[in-house]
């Protein structure tokens, strides 16, 4: 069981250790001001929260770059499971979908959007590994055009109809 700090315990032991003198009294004179200022700084949060800091395009776009990763790879598994659990029942499932006028465009969304985002993410940091547009402008703006280009090819690749 620890000792709470500045507890009155706490300080009759480094008193009973000071009256022993020798090592134990110095250790525990030393630790006396740390004690202390650990107690003040106790009051105060640890961290500043994520609330104080302003959301730059190179912040979410990065943000949003890791989350379709960590999106593409979750969905990727999760469908592969439920095909093999449907079995026979996927096709069905996939034909509903397809006569849908209002499922269909945001199930292909939803697919859209990881696989471009992440795409011209991608596109940015190889740019970014031959050394080229790490001002903060050239940073601004691209992070800006991933989200816009992203947004442009989705809404293009969920209305868009290929025909077999």
């Amino acid at each position: 069981m620890a000792l709470a700090r500045g507890s009155s315990v706490a300080r009759a032991a480094a008193q009973a250790a000071a009256a022993q003198g020798g090592v134990l009294a110095r250790a525990a004179a030393a630790a006396q001001p740390l004690r202390e200022a650990s107690s003040a700084a106790s009051k105060r949060p640890l961290s500043p929260h994520l609330t104080i800091y302003k959301f730059t395009p190179n912040m979410i776009s990065s943000t949003t770059f890791r989350g379709t990763g960590i999106a593409m790879t979750v969905g990727t598994a999760a469908g592969a499971i439920a095909l093999m659990a449907t079995g026979a029942q996927a096709e069905s499932a996939f034909m509903v979908v397809q006569e849908s006028m209002l499922l269909k465009p945001l199930v292909k969304a939803a697919i859209a959007f990881p696989l471009t985002f992440h795409f011209l993410g991608g596109i940015r940091h190889l740019a970014w590994d031959s050394l080229w547009g790490f001002d903060q402008p050239t940073i601004t703006s691209s992070a800006w055009g991933i989200l816009y280009g992203s947004a442009g090819l989705t809404a293009l690749l969920a209305f868009a109809e290929f025909e077999e």
